[in-house]
């Protein structure tokens, strides 16, 4: 496994650790689009997926994507939980959490019977259908922000 020494400074301390092979693959494909990447804590909320109150998740962020594009840039911002297992280290979500995490949203093109059997809902739920628009929603920004080339080798991190 390639590994690396880094510090991330959370709350004023700092954690030193190395870098696995998966923080590793998120970090280069960043450096090969040139995108910048963030992640800023929001707050604890359940998300909206989840019953309020009932949920067990880890800390709620706002990660923002930004490139430079001819003339501009483009952002693509989204929120993202990170694990329960995550918020209790005290780790914040890194570039190959976030990636991996929408790598399969980010191109999705199928119809709402294919997202309720690949991500466990049932065909009659109002709330299955409220997710399924909410990624329908966010595949379309992300296809816009990311080209061709960038969401075939997103799909390869997983």
């Amino acid at each position: 496994m390639m590994r690396r020494e880094y510090q991330e400074r959370r709350e004023g301390n700092v954690n030193t650790h190395e870098i696995s092979e998966y923080e590793e693959q998120g970090r280069r494909f960043l450096e090969k689009y040139s995108i910048a990447f963030t992640a800023k804590m929001k707050d604890a909320a359940c998300p909206p997926w989840e019953r309020a109150g009932g949920c067990i998740h880890g800390d709620h962020y706002r990660i923002t994507l930004r490139k430079r594009v001819n003339f501009g840039s483009k952002s693509l911002s989204f929120d993202f939980w990170n694990s329960y297992n995550d918020m209790q280290m005290g780790k914040t979500p890194q570039p190959y959490d976030v990636l991996a995490a929408i790598s399969t949203e980010a191109g999705w093109d199928g119809e709402f019977a294919d997202f309720c059997a690949d991500y466990g809902f049932a065909e009659d739920s109002r709330s299955a259908f409220a997710a399924y628009q909410r990624m329908i929603g966010f595949a379309k920004r992300a296809q816009k922000f990311f080209t061709t080339e960038e969401l075939e080798a997103l799909g390869a991190i997983q």
